[in-house]
C-alpha cells in the first residue's frame, strides 16, 4: 500500500504529461481488444481451466498485477483486469466478478487515504456528504450492472476503437 501511495504522488505530478495519458489511453484500447483478437487462444485456455467460475492462483496473481497498471492515467482498471482475466482463461462472468471484487480493497484504501489527507479541508456538511454518497452508490450500482452486461455479451471490446480515437485525436490536437 505504501508503494502505491508513493506512486500516486508521482503519478499526480505526472498527470500534466498529456502525451503519456494519450498513449496510456491507446494502450487501454489494445488491452480491451486483445481477448477478441486472441479469441481462439482464449477458448483453449478456458477449456484447460479446472472448474467454471473458479479463479486459480496464477490467474489471480496476473490479474492482481494488472490492476496495479491502473495507477497510470488513461489505463482503465476494470477494463484491463477483465481483459487480462479473459486472457488467463476465466469465463466472462467470472472475469467481471473477480475484477470488481479486486476493486473493493483498492477503492476503500484510496478513499481512506483521501479522507485522512483532506480532513479539515472539505468544508462539506454531513447531509451533503450523505446525499453525495447515496447518489454515488446508486449510479455506481447501475454502472456496474451495465458493465457486467457488456462483459457477458462480449461488448467490452467496443470501447477499444473509442480509446484509440480519443488518444490519437488528443495526441494530434493536444
Amino acid at each position: 500500500m505504501k508503494c502505491i501511495l508513493l506512486l500516486d504522488n508521482k503519478m499526480s505530478m505526472g498527470r500534466a504529461s498529456q502525451r503519456g495519458w494519450n498513449f496510456s489511453l491507446m494502450c487501454t484500447g489494445v488491452i480491451l481488444a486483445l481477448p477478441v483478437v486472441l479469441s481462439r487462444w482464449v477458448r483453449k485456455s478456458q477449456a484447460r481451466r479446472s472448474a467454471p467460475g473458479s479463479v486459480n492462483a496464477g490467474a489471480a496473481w496476473v490479474v492482481g498485477l494488472t490492476q496495479a497498471l491502473a495507477i497510470l492515467p488513461g489505463i482503465s482498471r476494470s477494463g484491463s483486469t477483465i481483459s487480462v482475466g479473459l486472457l488467463c482463461g476465466l469465463d466472462r462472468e467470472t472475469a467481471g466478478r473477480f475484477a470488481f471484487l479486486l476493486s473493493i480493497p483498492i477503492i476503500l484504501g484510496a478513499a481512506l487515504h483521501q479522507v485522512l489527507t483532506t480532513t479539515g479541508h472539505l468544508g462539506v456538511a454531513p447531509g451533503a456528504s450523505l446525499a453525495g454518497f447515496l447518489a454515488s452508490a446508486v449510479t455506481g450500482y447501475v454502472a456496474l450492472r451495465i458493465v457486467m452486461h457488456l462483459v457477458r455479451t462480449g461488448g467490452l471490446a467496443l470501447f477499444a476503437p473509442y480509446c484509440w480515437l480519443i488518444g490519437t485525436l488528443a495526441l494530434i490536437f493536444g
